[in-house]
């Protein structure tokens, strides 16, 4: 009995031979059969963000440079869609942050997809996820996050060293009107 099989996806695919014999004794034989495109694209973020940064920091995505690979490992020209998102600490995406570019020509080096310039202003205090994405047309993805901590406004903390100043000119000054009230006092009484 033949049975004939045909992917319609990208994929790895395992196929089982199995032989019975007239006494039941058996022996199988699997195959796996590796089908179409399964790499997905390298993908270079060229400059990290600062980790941490004040208020209203503003952030512009780097730019980065994509290599993508033909089943057989040879540089390829396939379109690698490159996104870039910003989510909030609350994990929402940030209203408008959302880039979306198509790198289609790629030499060894890749193929570098400039950033927009755009500057993304993060003013709430928390976290912030910088997700780059470089996906090929078979569906293969590489993902580059990185996490930018905004300080925030927790008010102004009291400095230390200001509160032991006005604390000793305080005690110095209670110590001169001390003294000049016993000196006072004592010539009243002479």
């Amino acid at each position: 009995m033949y049975e004939y099989f045909r992917p319609t996806q990208d994929g790895t695919y395992t196929i089982t031979y199995r032989v019975i014999d007239r006494q039941g004794l058996s022996s199988e034989l699997k195959i796996t059969i590796p089908v179409g495109k399964l790499s997905a694209p390298e993908l270079t973020v060229e400059t990290t963000p600062s980790t941490h940064v004040n208020k209203d920091y503003r952030f512009v995505y780097s730019d980065v440079t994509v290599k993508d690979f033909d089943s057989a490992g040879q540089i390829a020209n396939h379109e690698v869609t490159v996104t870039r998102m910003i989510f909030r600490p609350d994990g929402t995406p940030l209203p408008n942050s959302t880039e979306v570019d198509v790198a289609s020509r790629g030499d060894v080096n890749g193929a570098l997809v400039r950033s927009s310039g755009r500057e993304y202003v993060l003013e709430d205090a928390g976290t912030y996820r910088i997700v780059y994405t470089a996906e090929d047309k078979a569906g293969n993805r590489t993902v580059e996050e990185f996490s930018i901590v905004v300080a925030g406004n927790e008010g102004n903390p009291v400095n230390t060293q200001i509160i032991s100043a006005v604390l000793i000119i305080a005690a110095i000054l209670l110590i001169v009107f001390l003294l000049l009230y016993f000196f006072r006092f004592r010539k009243i009484k002479e």
